[in-house]
């Protein structure tokens, strides 16, 4: 019977030749290299306040009206009950008379019913776009 394995070094070491994995990890970096391609992404520019004169809306700028719907199911705007009937009134008569974007935010566990009344209020006073968050806490 032929042996299978045959050792013909005499002082038992195995060498391994590296060159063709260098080879094929070279060649695998080039490909990627070549096949990637880069975007260019563009974002918009934020102007940087320079004075306490930036921070306030300009004309063009509309200036988002914030309601808050609580826990306890009160409607609050900066802080002030305006209630569920306020809602059109405070959109409506916004800043300049323009419609502004409006961001009603549910603080804590406050309830969909509610939330949802705002927000059908809000689309009735005729707001620019509505957005709905959640917060949680205490208002």
């Amino acid at each position: 019977m032929a042996r299978r394995f045959q050792q013909d070094d005499s002082d038992g070491e195995t060498k391994v030749d590296m060159s063709p994995l260098i080879d094929c990890v070279f060649i695998l970096l080039i490909f990627f290299i070549v096949t990637t391609t880069f975007v260019d992404e563009k974002g918009k520019d934020m102007p940087t306040p320079d004075s306490a004169a930036a921070a306030e809306p300009t004309d063009e700028e509309p200036v988002t009206v914030v309601l808050e719907v609580t826990e306890r199911g009160d409607v609050l705007h900066e802080g002030r009950a305006v209630g569920i009937n306020g809602v059109q009134t405070l959109i409506q008569n916004g800043p300049k008379g323009r419609r502004s974007p409006v961001i009603i935010q549910a603080v804590g566990d406050a309830r969909v019913g509610l939330l949802m009344r705002v927000k059908e209020e809000a689309e009735r006073s005729g707001a620019e776009t509505i957005s709905v968050t959640h917060r949680h806490g205490k208002s």
